[in-house]
């Protein structure tokens, strides 16, 4: 396969700017739409999956007169475990591939020369980091979902060719906000350290951590959502307060467990099953014997140790 020769022009990367996005600015200087610069510039077939293409990000490199490693600090690569992205290993449903999600006001504030962020295709990431705007994934005008194929511009419905542009933007609360900040922080290695012992712990345990704290933390108020990564960057406010946080949910579970259902039931032992069954659902066995440690030192050996053998 011949290698590709760099073009006259080019366009220069804008900071977070995906893969994607830059592969859609260059097409025009190699005089082509973006279909063909993927089939015949980069060899690969797909826009949406380009990111996880270490062959065709070097090809784009080397058509956009790119550096190939920093090129490389912008790919999604697959693990057996999910995806690496920015400075961490994440599980799989963290990452958006198929589906392009934008932040109409952001676009605007680029001016001419608008461009989609790597930061967008984080599925817990609920908006833009630096905004607060939140990023929609729809078309408002026909409705159709946004996705990477029949693109040519990173701002228009692939489908109507609708101006998301044209879209009023949303912003979230300053508190969740903040907790998207700390997200995006420690995705990119730039947040506080972890407290033990998650500091030790592999990435995809953190992540199953932040599901699991915002799941616990609102069960034990008596309201019930999913552990799953939409509502990671509620949970990783939680992680960073272990284990007072986790502590203070057991105490709230055990005063809302205070009157027993029959007289022959120990308030203990019912809130001690209440807490079982929510870390049956850890993520993942380390996270499962981080959690059961941490429970039966608080509440005792007796109220657990028997009931998972």
């Amino acid at each position: 396969m011949p290698e590709p020769q760099q073009l006259l022009k080019s366009v220069v990367p804008r900071a977070d700017e995906s893969i994607q996005s830059i592969a859609i600015r260059l097409a025009p200087f190699a005089l082509v739409s973006t279909d063909e610069l993927l089939r015949l510039g980069l060899k690969h077939s797909s826009l949406a999956s380009l990111p996880t293409n270490p062959t065709a990000i070097d090809r784009l490199s080397k058509l956009g007169g790119f550096d190939s490693i920093e090129m490389k600090g912008r790919s999604i690569e697959p693990t057996e475990c999910g995806f690496h992205i920015y400075q961490r290993q994440v599980p799989a449903d963290w990452v958006s591939i198929d589906v392009r999600r934008l932040a109409p006001g952001a676009l605007v504030s680029d001016g001419d020369d608008p461009f989609h962020r790597l930061a967008w295709q984080l599925v817990p990431l609920d908006c833009d980091p630096s905004t607060g705007e939140v990023l929609v994934d729809c078309c408002p005008c026909c409705h159709s979902r946004l996705t990477w194929t029949n693109m040519n511009r990173v701002y228009t419905c692939s489908v109507c060719q609708f101006d998301m542009r044209e879209s009023s933007p949303k912003c979230l609360s300053a508190e969740r906000l903040e907790a998207a900040r700390r997200l995006h922080a420690f995705l990119v290695g730039a947040g506080p350290t972890l407290p033990e012992p998650f500091d030790d712990a592999d990435d995809i345990t953190s992540c199953r951590a932040m599901e699991w704290l915002a799941y616990i933390v609102e069960l034990s108020i008596g309201k019930s959502i999913l552990p799953t990564c939409r509502n990671a960057a509620m949970g990783i406010v939680s992680l960073h307060r272990w284990p007072r946080s986790f502590d203070d949910t057991l105490i709230e579970i055990l005063q809302n467990s205070a009157c027993p259902i029959v007289p022959s039931e120990k308030p203990q032992r019912r809130s001690a099953a209440q807490i079982i069954d929510a870390m049956v659902r850890a993520g993942t066995p380390l996270l499962h014997d981080i959690l059961l440690t941490r429970a039966t030192e608080r509440l005792g050996a007796t109220a657990f140790g028997r009931k998972f053998r």
